[in-house]
């Protein structure tokens, strides 16, 4: 019997009563546990060696979502609202990104993966969409839910089985310029892009919306399931 395909999920830091502890949130694990897949938490480090020995054993990667990255990334100044993330998971989610990018390995991103996957492609992104595109859709703070326009023919689509559908949003920042070789697929009500998918026949899934959470619902389990297909191929 084959082994279930072991899927990686960058691991986010924050501070538990003056120590730093690195985790991902359930809903991530839960949702590819029912994807069939074996998750595994990589803890954020500078470390590129110990990095690499990891990707060693993983079948696909997950880019949980997360706080915001350095604009100087993307060539833009800081917005006053935009707040960074801890360092050593801005440095080990880059490094990920990157070389599981350069490994052509399966990856979905989520939220802020979304944002790190367009940004490692060249594009960059909205800062603050509530004072910069002064939008009626409500994308943040907390979550809101609202539909989404999916692109007829896309990879999305057919994952979805639908070209409409209800997301949930609970971001401040979007993608502004696609980057190198990603292609939006999806869009809110108010034109912001919602998901993006890579050219070609890798699987490269970006959504800005937390499909996690809501992977009791078919269509958003069915994006894990459609990593975990591609990750044991």
């Amino acid at each position: 019997m084959a082994r279930p395909p072991r899927i990686g999920l960058d691991g986010n830091v924050n501070n538990l009563g003056g120590s730093e502890v690195t985790f991902v949130y359930s809903t991530y694990v839960r949702a590819l546990n029912r994807a069939g897949a074996v998750p595994l938490i990589v803890p954020p480090t500078a470390d590129s060696e110990a990095l690499a020995r990891v990707l060693d054993g993983l079948d696909g990667l997950v880019l949980t979502g997360g706080l915001d990255m350095p604009p100087a990334w993307y060539g833009q100044e800081l917005h006053p609202k935009t707040e960074l993330a801890h360092p050593l998971r801005l440095e080990g989610s880059r490094w990920l990104a990157e070389a599981a990018l350069a490994r052509e390995m399966p990856i979905l991103g989520i939220c802020m993966g979304c944002q790190l996957l367009n940004v490692v492609r060249g594009g960059d992104l909205i800062q603050d969409v509530p004072s910069l595109v002064g939008t009626a859709v409500r994308h943040a703070p907390g979550e809101s839910f609202h539909p989404a326009r999916v692109e007829a023919g896309s990879r999305l689509a057919a994952i979805l089985g639908k070209e409409a559908l209800e997301v949930n949003s609970s971001h401040h920042q979007a993608v502004g310029r696609p980057g190198r070789g990603l292609r939006p697929v999806a869009w809110a009500p108010d034109g912001i892009i919602e998901a993006l998918e890579g050219e070609g026949e890798r699987f490269l899934l970006l959504t800005q919306w937390h499909p996690e959470r809501l992977a009791d619902r078919p269509e958003h389990l069915a994006l894990f399931q459609a990593l975990v297909q591609a990750a044991a191929g």
